[in-house]
């Protein structure tokens, strides 16, 4: 609400903004995007005219937390955002999913989302795939977008070890939720289709299970 207030769309920034030289903490209880509580927010905030910097940037969510640095631009006709940092302990599967890498975005209100772009590597433990398949280290690297308003994911240079044997493939996300695992470990191949899934909000109860084809 705050940055739409600013009326982008014209070029020619208001005196107040361009003459902003501001520096402090930030501590957010309740962060709300889009409707949707995400977590608690804490950083270093400097404001320099048309310039955001959010340093020693932490974001406790429901389930795990985020460490990095953000930065908003105001300079255009719309805001930009910039988000780099790590995520540790997120539930997924009955296990555990760490990630890093970069986050970009533009936009207000919904096109936040729409325009959203991350891409970086990830590593996770533990996992229940599907009701008959375990996990026991899924690794690789990940590009997530919601053009369409829905999440596409894709996922490399996947190693995977289950059942003592190491698998390498893809994997990719569908419109209607699943995710859909391409493995193969030399002569053999193997598909799974699991679903990409959502942390309850506690999270700690358990996930549905996807199925194996």
């Amino acid at each position: 609400g705050f940055l739409a207030r600013l009326r982008f769309g014209r070029r020619t920034l208001p005196a107040w903004l361009q003459n902003r030289n501001l520096e402090g903490d930030v501590e957010v209880n309740r962060l709300v995007i889009n409707g949707e509580p995400i977590g608690r927010l804490r950083s270093h905030l400097v404001w320099q005219g048309a310039a955001i910097d959010l340093s020693s940037l932490q974001l406790q969510l429901r389930a795990g937390n985020v460490r990095g640095r953000a930065t908003v631009s105001l300079a255009g006709n719309l805001p930009r955002y910039r988000l780099t940092g790590e995520l540790a302990g997120y539930p997924w599967k009955d296990g555990f999913m760490n990630a890093s890498g970069r986050l970009d975005t533009s936009g207000t209100g919904k096109d936040t989302l729409l325009n959203l772009r991350a891409s970086g590597t990830f590593d996770g433990r533990d996992l229940n795939i599907t009701s008959e398949t375990a996990f026991e280290r899924l690794s690789g690297h990940y590009d997530l977008g919601f053009e369409g308003g829905w999440p596409q994911l894709r996922l490399t240079q996947l190693e995977v070890d289950q059942d003592a044997e190491t698998w390498q493939g893809t994997a990719a996300s569908a419109r209607d939720g699943s995710l859909v695992f391409d493995l193969n470990n030399g002569a053999r191949q193997l598909r799974i289709v699991s679903t990409l899934d959502s942390p309850p909000s506690n999270g700690i109860a358990p996930f549905p299970r996807g199925s194996t084809a």
